[in-house]
């Protein structure tokens, strides 16, 4: 199924959906050799078009999205990520089971003598969450 291109969508967890113009598969067709679904389109946007299978039009604009976003000032990658994920919505071609939810990724409690502990952070995987909370600034009063 997956190598011919008949794997029409795919269950996964909804995890790195906070950086859609990274280059990761969920978005980007073109990034991932393990993408399990669609590797033909990965391989016609590598041949130019030579090898693979031409990408359906919603797929193409994803593609436009992510390298307009790319150089995009933050107002315009807004809307661009607002549309990328309608289009996302629209077509299916993943069904997100869950997103890295404090159940997946851990609840973080803090003991009232640790200090410098952000009330509020980002929880996605790319951030290796807590660790974009900067831990090593943590410390203990007395």
């Amino acid at each position: 199924m997956r190598p011919n291109n008949e794997l029409v969508s795919e269950i996964w967890n909804d995890d790195t959906t906070g950086f859609p113009f990274s280059g990761q598969p969920k978005q980007d067709i073109r990034s991932d050799i393990a993408l399990t679904w669609g590797p033909l389109y990965r391989v016609w946007y590598e041949t130019d078009g030579a090898e693979g299978l031409e990408p359906p039009d919603d797929i193409k604009r994803m593609v436009e999205i992510i390298d307009e976003a790319k150089v995009s000032d933050r107002d315009r990658q807004i809307e661009l990520a607002q549309e990328l994920f309608q289009i996302w919505v629209d077509s299916l071609y993943e069904i997100g089971t869950v997103g890295l939810t404090p159940m997946v990724q851990g609840v973080l409690v803090v003991n009232d003598n640790l200090m410098n502990v952000p009330e509020v952070a980002g929880n996605d995987w790319p951030l290796r969450t807590p660790g974009d909370t900067r831990p090593e600034q943590y410390f203990f009063t007395q």
